[in-house]
């Protein structure tokens, strides 16, 4: 059912407007939609940001919750798998924060 949610989202999206760039690629999977936005910068080069946004059910609406630039989001993806397979230790109880 979320993918379904997803998938008529992404096709009901509105024009590209000065406060949301247009979207040069999507992708959704279990409720989490990655976009791919283009800004356009003054020299006339194009810039990308990657907003991920995750669906919740009692509000009925996408709820940000990564917004990263082109530059940094090799970096930050990089960081966010060493975050969770550091979580998923804590899970499996192989680490402790004390």
């Amino acid at each position: 059912m979320l993918q379904w949610i997803a998938n008529l989202s992404r096709r009901l999206r509105k024009p590209a407007t000065k406060e949301m760039p247009p979207c040069v690629y999507s992708v959704a999977e279990d409720g989490i939609r990655m976009d791919v936005l283009e800004y356009l910068l003054p020299c006339g080069h194009c810039a990308y940001s990657i907003r991920g946004e995750y669906y919740v059910e009692d509000l009925r609406d996408w709820v940000t919750v990564v917004d990263l630039r082109d530059y940094n989001a090799q970096k930050a993806l990089k960081l966010t798998a060493q975050a969770a397979k550091f979580i998923a230790s804590m899970e499996h109880g192989l680490v402790s924060t004390r």
